[in-house]
C-alpha cells in the first residue's frame, strides 16, 4: 500500500512539475500579439475573460488554435484575419513546443482582455467565468490531455505608476 502511495505522489509532483514548465512561455504571445482592440465600444474602462486552446500533436507541432465559445466575436474575427493573413508565426510556435517537448497537449491560457492596465480590477470581476460557454470549444467541452496555463492580460492602456 505505501508502495501505490509512494507512486501516486510521484506521479502528481512528475505531472505537476511538467505543467509548470508551460505557464511562461511564449506560444499564447505569438497569437495575442494580433488581438485588435474592439472599435465600438463606448466604455473607456471595458474587460472580458476568456480560454485560447493551442492544440499540439504527437510531432510538437501546433495543429489549431481555438477560442472558448464566450468570446466576443470581435476577438474571433482578429484570430481568424491572424490565421488568415499568416500572421501567426507557427514555426516559431513549432520550434517552443519542439524544445519544450511538448507532445499530445492542449494547452488553456485564461486571458482577460481590459482597456487599460487601471481596469485590471473589473477584468477579475467579469461575470464571463460564470458563462456556460466559458470551458465550450465549437459547442463542446474540455477534453483530453488539458493543461492550464497562467492567465494572460492583455491591455490597451499604459501602468498608472
Amino acid at each position: 500500500m505505501k508502495f501505490l502511495i509512494s507512486i501516486f505522489i510521484l506521479f502528481f509532483f512528475i505531472e505537476t512539475g511538467a505543467q509548470t514548465s508551460y505557464s511562461n512561455n511564449q506560444l499564447v504571445r505569438y497569437v495575442i500579439k494580433h488581438f485588435d482592440p474592439p472599435i465600438k465600444k463606448g466604455d473607456t474602462c471595458y474587460s472580458f475573460n476568456s480560454l485560447i486552446l493551442i492544440e499540439i500533436n504527437k510531432k510538437s507541432e501546433v495543429v489549431g488554435i481555438k477560442l472558448s465559445d464566450n468570446t466576443d466575436i470581435w476577438i474571433k474575427n482578429s484570430l481568424i484575419r491572424a490565421k488568415e493573413n499568416n500572421r501567426i508565426d507557427f514555426e516559431k510556435m513549432n520550434a517552443i513546443t519542439k524544445e519544450e517537448k511538448i507532445k499530445n497537449k492542449q494547452l488553456v491560457f485564461p486571458f482577460s482582455f481590459v482597456s487599460a492596465y487601471e481596469c485590471i480590477e473589473s477584468a477579475s470581476k467579469s461575470s464571463a467565468l460564470d458563462d456556460n460557454k466559458f470551458y465550450e470549444f465549437e459547442g463542446e467541452k474540455l477534453k483530453g490531455n488539458i493543461v492550464f496555463c497562467d492567465i494572460v492580460v492583455i491591455g490597451s492602456g499604459k501602468p498608472s505608476h
